[in-house]
C-alpha cells in the first residue's frame, strides 16, 4: 500500500485566497502544509485535521514526487531526498513491478545542494527502516492522482495561482507522468 496525504491549514488558505499570479510568485511561490508519504504504514511527514499548521512546502514535495516517477521510466534505482534534511532519503529498488522502499541515512553528507533524486546509492546509506515493498503502479498513480487533487484543491482556493510559475511546472511535469 502507497498513499499520500497532504492538508492546506486554513490559515494559509486565508493568507493566498485573494492573490494574483505575480503576488503569489513574488511573495510566497510555495504552498506550506502538512504532508505524508506512507509505504506500507512506515511514514514520512505526518497529516493531522485537528493541528492548525504545517511548513512542508507543498508545491516543491509535489514537484519532487512527481520527477521521482519520471526518473523511475528510465532507472531501476532511485533515492529521494527528505526535504528539509540533509542526511535522510528514501530509496527505491524497482524489481519488475514491486518497488523495495526503505528510508536510508546518509552517514557523510555527500549530498550537493542540487542532489535531490539520485540513481546511485551512497556507500554510506544505512538503513532506517526496515524495506518493505509497494506495486509500481500503485506508486505511479498514486502520485498522479494526488497530485491532480492537489492542483484541483489549488484551484478551488484560488485559480489564479495556477498560473503561477511554481504551480505551472507542477502542471507541466505531472502531465508528462
Amino acid at each position: 500500500m502507497f498513499l499520500i496525504k497532504y492538508n492546506i491549514p486554513n490559515e494559509v488558505i486565508d493568507e493566498i485566497l485573494e492573490l494574483d499570479e505575480s503576488s503569489f510568485d513574488n511573495e510566497y511561490g510555495e504552498i506550506y502544509g502538512q504532508f505524508e508519504l506512507n509505504f506500507n504504514e512506515y511514514k514520512q511527514g505526518f497529516v493531522h485535521e485537528e493541528i492548525p499548521f504545517g511548513n512542508e512546502l507543498l508545491i516543491s514535495w509535489f514537484k519532487l514526487i512527481n520527477k521521482v516517477v519520471l526518473t523511475l521510466n528510465t532507472n531501476d534505482y532511485v533515492a529521494f531526498t527528505i526535504m528539509e534534511t540533509d542526511d535522510y532519503w528514501i530509496e527505491l529498488i524497482c524489481k519488475e513491478d514491486l518497488i523495495t522502499v526503505k528510508k536510508v541515512k546518509d552517514n557523510h553528507h555527500k549530498r550537493t545542494l542540487y542532489d535531490f533524486i539520485i540513481t546511485k546509492p551512497f556507500e554510506e546509506f544505512s538503513d532506517e527502516w526496515e524495506t518493505t515493498d509497494i506495486k509500481r503502479l500503485e506508486f505511479i498513480n498514486e502520485v498522479k492522482l494526488i497530485t491532480k487533487q492537489f492542483i484541483k484543491d489549488v484551484a478551488t482556493i484560488n485559480k489564479n495561482i495556477l498560473k503561477s510559475q511554481s504551480l505551472n511546472e507542477l502542471i507541466l511535469i505531472n502531465q508528462k507522468l
